[in-house]
């Protein structure tokens, strides 16, 4: 009975010391962007798997070629799903140019050319920083690309919402990470809240 005991709190022991190995390992992700993303959280029902990441939003910036460095612009921001596999980021999704409203529903275009003027979005499959494979989005009249943003806290710093999305890739090529991936991905019943970037 006593050796039966001394047992179970061993197991619950090592079971509770790999549990905390896990958890301190994703909070000391070092060296990598992927740092950046232990924060916020993202769900959604998929076609080829279910997502569940982490969800940042920061301002839209672009690379200032003439006094280096980045500008950003104060108005429009994003938003950055992505998972992440011992420090590696394995699958990314970018949404962006939104300018957050509560309860606005944002119809998410691909514009593959001139001046974006809608939300737009892109999937990435990686290992790390490289790209596997990209997808955009699928836009039929089947496919209804949207997200919504149900809160807004007041210091605009954490923003929660709903989104679904389709997409197709965008190579016509053998995808070197999974090749049973198939062609057109969709998520349902997304949901996220998501964390503000200071950068």
């Amino acid at each position: 009975m006593i050796q039966r005991f001394i047992g179970t709190i061993s197991l619950f022991t090592i079971f509770l010391l790999l549990l905390h190995s896990c958890e301190k390992k994703q909070n000391e992700c070092k060296g990598y962007s992927a740092s950046i993303y232990s924060y916020g959280n993202t769900v959604a029902e998929g076609s080829y798997k279910n997502f569940d990441g982490y969800a940042i939003f920061a301002r839209e910036r672009e690379l200032d070629t003439i006094n280096g460095g980045w500008k950003h612009d104060e108005l429009r921001k994003g938003f950055t799903f992505t998972e992440i596999n011992d420090c590696i980021e394995k699958v990314k999704l970018l949404i962006s140019n939104i300018v957050p409203t509560v309860s606005d529903t944002f119809n998410i275009l691909y514009n593959l050319s001139g001046p974006v003027e809608f939300p737009t979005a892109h999937l990435y499959y990686k290992d790390g920083d490289t790209i596997l494979d990209k997808y955009i989005l699928l836009e039929t009249e089947e496919a209804q690309n949207w997200l919504i943003l149900d809160e807004i806290n007041a210091d605009t710093t954490i923003i929660s919402g709903r989104f679904q999305l389709s997409f197709v890739s965008a190579y016509d090529r053998e995808k070197s990470d999974d090749p049973n991936r198939p062609d057109t991905l969709h998520f349902t019943n997304g949901a996220f809240t998501a964390d503000f970037a200071p950068f």
